[in-house]
């Protein structure tokens, strides 16, 4: 094998001799530069060289990453051939189809998709190679429990497609059931078009709601709706991505006066859901107009009742007058006078939830109020009451009756929400209440430094669902049932008439905290005339023949007054019409006085009064009514020579008002 070797060795010796001797005499003589030109073109040839090997590894480089970020990203990948074929899925992709990468490489597509959804892959798939950009489609997967897939592919070199996978199943669902609580929910809602803010569909409740009852689908707009001066309602639909909230959004009907907060929910790129939910301050308005009508009612129901317990009265105290002997006559006049006591407190208890009541205030020490109203009700020994009176200013220009009253009724219903054994709580605090409490939907109160009440107790609580109701007049919850269905209107209604406002918070199971406000000690700018309840006649003034003029439309009344001031000594004329009385007065100008009711038909009495004063200055007028109205009758009694009796009055109070009246004049 040695000598082999070596003679191919020494043969090619010889030929490469040969060679040499063959072509020495063409050798050119500047074989130098020959040589360094090779030698140049043999380091260019390394270096392209050099260059093709480190593109070859970062090509290699950058392919390996482009598998790793195929096949680990955590998003769905499939390369797909014109022909629909699999060529490749990544592990993500293989997943959401529900299948092994073996099952689904060099596959249709079409057998992974739903037969229903076939057609829609192919047309897609179609439009991605004629447009050459991104389209996208839904589909569902050939499964038992299909998936709902969000598909968008583009073209990817000369005979692939790329396409990207999002399992939306629960985006799906999430619609669906969105969809179901668009038509269900108690809430107006309307699906709104995002481009021009059109209202595309609404549901019953939006249909069913007062205020939006006349925009239903066509040409009608958010913007013709609510009053957005800022267009952020138009500019939150066009823009929305994601669930957004607008606070504070005012109607532009003015008569409805209604506040509502809109949710706006993204359904696509063309339209959204809209959710408009009115807020806790047009609440309040709601329900401080529902008690104001029942303001009105009781104030309108307290007038009449009173008219009719004033004949009654009156007739009573003319009959204890008469000279009746028989056995029997005490006992049935004191039932008389039994059933007229209790038919002016039913009539109280109108006049409390009444705004139009005059009610006498005085300076009070708020802690104790508070601790006759504890003092005053007794307690289940298995309730523990705790008084925290921590407030360092606590007095208030308020009623005393009204306030104990309202204190009382608070505790009560703390004791009837603990079924068994419990915990009440009663603590003061002074505090600073500013703009901002002022701007919490429905604290509509001035500024500064009140006593803050606070009735806790650890009952059954409240539903959060009356909360919004728990002030409405005659709403009762599970424990309250034995009220009348007043007590909490009676409270608010006193607080706020007291300046001051009344919140609560509730957790079922757990207790109730009423949270009372009012305004601390300010003097009042006007001093309110104080009622005479004395029954003392004043005998300085001879009634005889005194010329009395009785104004009222209810004829009972005119009567009982006539009989009771004919009683006295005084020569009396009646009418039942203010304008008549107002031509009685203009040809009789001498009278000595005019007994003048206010609600009356055709002319009110405050008119009727303005004319009497107008005709004849020092006419002494008493007023005589039954319903309360604290600005008009107040500022009547400001006047001189002006006089107030409330109804039923008795012929001793009737006739001492009118003496204090006359001295006063003579006085002058």
């Amino acid at each position: 094998m040695s000598n082999a070797s070596d003679k191919l060795r020494k043969k090619a010796k010889e030929l490469l001799q040969k060679k040499k001797e063959d072509i020495s005499p063409h050798i050119s003589t500047d074989i130098t530069d020959l040589a360094e030109e090779l030698s140049i073109h043999q380091i260019e040839l390394e270096h392209q060289n050099e260059a093709l090997r480190t593109t070859q590894q970062e090509l290699e480089e950058t392919s390996e990453k482009y598998r790793t970020l195929f096949h680990k990203a955590p998003a769905a990948y499939l390369t797909v051939d014109f022909d629909y074929t699999i060529r490749d899925a990544n592990s993500e992709a293989v997943r959401i189809l529900g299948k092994t990468k073996e099952d689904i490489t060099y596959t249709p597509l079409s057998a992974c998709i739903h037969e229903a959804d076939r057609d829609t892959l192919y047309h897609h798939i179609r439009d991605t190679l004629r447009e050459s950009s991104i389209t996208e489609c839904e589909l569902r997967t050939n499964e038992s429990s299909p998936r709902t897939l969000l598909v968008r592919s583009t073209t990817h070199g000369p005979r692939e497609i790329l396409t990207l996978l999002f399992d939306i199943s629960q985006r799906k669902k999430a619609e669906r059931k969105l969809s179901l609580l668009f038509e269900r929910t108690a809430t107006p809602t309307s699906i709104v078009n995002r481009s021009h803010g059109h209202i595309l569909l609404q549901n019953p409740a939006w249909e069913k709601h007062d205020a939006f009852a006349d925009y239903t689908t066509g040409p009608h707009s958010i913007s013709t709706i609510f009053a957005d001066p800022k267009q952020n309602i138009e500019k939150s639909i066009r823009h929305a991505e994601k669930n957004t909230e607008i606070h504070d959004v005012l109607l532009r009907d003015t008569s409805q006066n209604a506040f509502y907060k809109l949710i706006i929910i993204p359904i696509d790129k063309n339209s959204v859901y809209l959710f408009a939910i009115e807020t806790t301050e047009s609440k309040r308005k709601m329900q401080l107009q529902k008690m104001d009508s029942v303001s009105k009612m009781a104030g309108g129901i307290a007038h009449d009742f009173n008219n009719i317990l004033c004949s009654i009265k009156s007739a009573a105290d003319l009959i204890r007058l008469m000279d009746i002997t028989h056995e029997d006559f005490p006992e049935l006049f004191d039932i008389i006078q039994k059933g007229i006591e209790n038919s002016i407190a039913m009539t109280e208890e109108l006049l409390d939830i009444s705004h139009n009541r005059i009610t006498e205030r005085s300076e009070l020490d708020i802690h104790s109020v508070l601790s006759e109203a504890v003092l005053f009700n007794s307690f289940d020994t298995r309730i523990v009451l705790t008084e925290k009176y921590e407030a360092t200013s606590h007095r208030v220009y308020g009623n005393h009756t009204a306030l104990f009253n309202s204190f009382s009724n608070l505790i009560i219903n703390a004791q009837r929400a603990i079924l068994h054994s419990g915990h009440i709580e009663v603590q003061t605090r002074t505090v600073e209440l500013d703009e901002s409490f002022s701007e919490i939907p429905g604290q509509s109160v001035s500024p500064g430094q009140y006593i803050e009440i606070d009735v806790r107790d650890t009952g059954c609580g409240i539903k959060k669902e009356h909360l919004d109701k728990i002030f409405d007049p005659f709403f009762s919850h599970s424990h309250s049932t034995k009220g009348k269905g007043l007590g909490l209107t009676r409270c608010f209604s006193i607080v706020r008439k007291h300046m001051g406002t009344m919140t609560v918070q509730s957790v079922e199971e757990e207790g109730t905290v009423f949270h009372l406000y009012l305004p601390l000690m300010e003097e009042p700018k006007t001093t309110q005339r104080q009622l005479s309840s004395s029954n003392t006649v004043e005998d300085s003034i001879d009634l005889t023949q005194k010329k009395i003029l009785v104004v009222d439309d209810e004829a009972s009344i005119v009567m009982v007054l006539k009989h009771m001031l004919t009683k006295m000594g005084c020569n009396v004329t009646t009418t039942q019409d203010a304008r008549e009385a107002l031509e009685i007065f203009k040809n009789q100008g001498d009278f000595n006085l005019v007994i003048l009711d206010m609600i009356m038909p055709k002319m009110s009495g405050e008119e009727c009064f303005t004319h009497l004063r107008n005709h004849r200055a020092d006419i002494p007028i008493l007023i005589h009514s039954g319903y309360y109205d604290t600005e008009r009758i107040s500022s009547l009694l400001k006047l001189e020579r002006t006089g107030f009796i409330k109804k039923p009055a008795s012929h001793n109070i009737l006739q001492n008002e009118i003496v204090t009246l006359l001295s006063s004049k003579e006085q002058q």
